[in-house]
Order: C-alpha cells, then sequence, then structure tokens
C-alpha cells in the first residue's frame, strides 16, 4: 500500500504539534498556580527538568499552547488532571487523559 505523501494519521500530526503544547501548558499551571518547582513536575510528567525547562520557557509546544490555556473548557480539564496528578489520584493512565485532551483541541483548533 502506497502513502501518499503529506497524508499524516491524525496521532502523527498530534504528536508533533497537540501533545508538546499540552505537556507545555499542563507544566505552565503546574509551576506558575500550584507552585510546583520544575523538578518536581518533570517527576510527575516522567520527563526531564530540562524539558519541563524548554516548557515553562515556551521553546516547545508552540503558540498552541496560549489557545489551550485561554479555552475554558481545555484549561478546565488541564487543571484536573493538573490536581490528579498532585494529589497522586491517577485512576486512569497519563496518556489516557492525553488522548482525551487531544481530541478536544484537534476538533476545535486543527
Amino acid at each position: 500500500m502506497m502513502v501518499r505523501e503529506g497524508f499524516q494519521a491524525p496521532c502523527e500530526i498530534a504528536s508533533k504539534h497537540v501533545v508538546p503544547a499540552i505537556r507545555a501548558a499542563l507544566a505552565i499551571l503546574l509551576v506558575n498556580e500550584y507552585g510546583l518547582s520544575a523538578y518536581r513536575v518533570a517527576k510527575l510528567l516522567g520527563m526531564t527538568p530540562a524539558a519541563i525547562s524548554n516548557y515553562l520557557l515556551r521553546r516547545r509546544g508552540g503558540e498552541l499552547v496560549d489557545k489551550l490555556l485561554e479555552d475554558a473548557e481545555i484549561r478546565k480539564v488541564l487543571v484536573e488532571l493538573a490536581e490528579k496528578l498532585i494529589s497522586d489520584d491517577m485512576s486512569e493512565s497519563l496518556s489516557f487523559h492525553l488522548c482525551r485532551i487531544c481530541r478536544v483541541v484537534r476538533q476545535r483548533f486543527l
């Protein structure tokens, strides 16, 4: 089967653009609104402190980060996820939550 040039599956687009923006928005919320250190956020998200630093400095995630933080519904879901991470109340996996948010983001912004 031949794949046409320029064809990208939704998850391919998401992995390059949406997921980094979600991670960046989540890192920004956890640091700026909940007062967590970049090191603590890195542990919660299973990432390196350097990656979190890049998200906080907006080197990753692009302009989509601001759209996510400004959208009331998406921000509400991000806040709920942040609170679950902080309280260690993750009944579903982090990837489950990322997929849920990603679907909404793709419908609204892509």
